[in-house]
């Protein structure tokens, strides 16, 4: 004769979604890091978030331009190491420590431009993470900023 309970044995495991992860990644990541409540407080993550890729919008603000009124390079790094931690923690992971970032400037964004900005874990191994970014203008589609990231993760 069983000792559990209908209930511990019968319930479905309540999963939490990609989507879910990422926004408690972007909650937590706004709350311990200042530079990422300062640029990304107002960064809104998509339902179209799946296992591996995150996606997000960001209004670009004073904050996000440099001196010739487009997205500052600083900005752009800054977007894609929290990308990837996003992207990682649709997979449940942690989001890891920089060891090698690659950023590629294409084209301007300027003030009040809506980006899209897309994480996706390429490979997750043990202790390395492999990532990339892409942050595209919403309106047009024009990628503004491509970049490769490789984050220690155990």
């Amino acid at each position: 004769m069983s000792t559990q309970s209908p209930s511990s044995t019968d319930a479905p495991a309540c999963e939490i979604t990609p989507y879910q992860l990422a926004k408690a990644h972007h909650s937590k990541s706004t709350t311990v890091s200042p530079i990422y409540k300062f640029l990304l407080a107002h960064i809104s993550i998509q339902p179209t978030t799946t296992t591996g890729t995150s996606i997000s919008h960001l209004t670009l603000a004073p904050e996000h331009l440099n001196s010739g009124g487009s997205i500052h390079g600083s900005v752009s790094a800054t977007i894609v190491d929290w990308a990837s931690g996003s992207a990682l923690a649709t997979r449940g992971s942690k989001s890891g420590a920089s060891v090698d970032m690659h950023v590629t400037f294409l084209s301007k964004a300027k003030l009040g431009e809506v980006v899209e900005v897309k994480g996706v874990v390429d490979r997750l191994g043990g202790r390395i993470a492999f990532t990339r970014v892409e942050v595209r203008k919403v309106d047009s589609g024009e990628l503004v900023v491509t970049a490769i990231h490789t984050k220690f993760v155990g």
